[in-house]
């Protein structure tokens, strides 16, 4: 694999330099300038996020990568993530690479959530990234992280909060549903109608809908969103008023209001997600 790998990152590094190519032949003159020297070392003493970058079945990195590393503030998903700390040095010549991160304990809230994320690119396009940051200095978590580089970035949105981020992929997801399978399904408990429909896709249930018609209070609408077979994004429609709720890659709560801004409960939401297991076992049984 490792020949692929670095072709293909040398053919990145064709493209981008491709651009320049027309004005590389009226400056032939010109002397040769030298690339920017990257930061100095960080100092083993130093107050950092330290631990080691790899890439699977990748060691060898051609000349010209840089090397950018970001502590983020994820303490509230409702706003783009503030950079609390950020290096940007020239790429190692070799994998895995002992990366260090200063930053200042002073802005560290004990109660908040930060990650670390680090990416390879050439000039600003992301060749490999963080698929899933790893959560540093807060609620318990170390100020070490071995982070495992995937091919094609995976950084999230860098100006869209990670509450609305993850609306848009809800969307995106629901959208699409054209194109997967239906499975229905409905039944009578007591006098509670309960009415259901799912879409599956090559990797099992990935969305379903239900309807349930109390006598007394009326109608409430689902829509669940399924990844990797777990409850993943949950809106609740009563009474004109949805309600959304979901989950990160690391399972915290990234998504909580509804249209008025308003939380869900904990005894809501836990509802909500057994709720959405249930009809998840219920499709699945007909999908197989």
């Amino acid at each position: 694999m490792r020949a692929p790998l670095v072709i293909a990152i040398s053919a990145a590094l064709l493209i981008v330099g491709c651009g320049q190519q027309s004005t590389s032949n009226q400056t032939q003159q010109a002397p040769v300038q030298q690339a920017p020297a990257g930061p100095p070392p960080v100092p083993a003493s130093a107050t950092a996020v330290r631990g080691s970058l790899s890439i699977e079945g990748l060691n060898d990195l051609p000349g010209g990568l840089s090397l950018r590393l970001r502590l983020l503030d994820m303490s509230d998903p409702s706003i783009v993530p503030p950079v609390m700390a950020e290096r940007v040095e020239p790429a190692p010549a070799s994998l895995p690479y002992t990366y260090a991160l200063p930053y200042e304990t002073a802005s560290v809230n004990p109660q908040g959530k930060y990650v670390i994320e680090a990416a390879l690119l050439t000039g600003d396009v992301v060749l490999y990234g963080t698929d899933n940051p790893p959560a540093v200095l807060a609620q318990g978590a170390p100020d070490r992280a071995d982070i495992a580089l995937v091919r094609g970035g995976g950084l999230p949105a860098p100006n869209i909060p990670p509450a609305d981020l993850l609306k848009q992929e809800f969307d995106k997801l629901e959208r699409s549903i054209g194109g997967m399978k239906r499975y229905n399904g409905e039944s009578i408990e007591d006098d509670i109608t309960v009415g259901w429909d799912a879409f599956a896709d090559s990797s099992g249930v990935r969305f379903a809908r239900q309807v349930i018609d109390y006598p007394k209070t009326g109608q409430v609408s689902f829509r669940f969103a399924y990844k990797n077979g777990q409850p993943w994004v949950l809106v609740r429609e009563k009474s004109g008023v949805a309600a959304h709720v979901g989950w990160g890659k690391d399972g915290s709560l990234v998504l909580n209001r509804d249209v008025n801004d308003k939380p869900m409960e904990e005894a809501d939401i836990a509802e909500l997600k057994a709720m959405a297991e249930k009809l998840y076992a219920q499709a699945s049984a007909k999908v197989k």
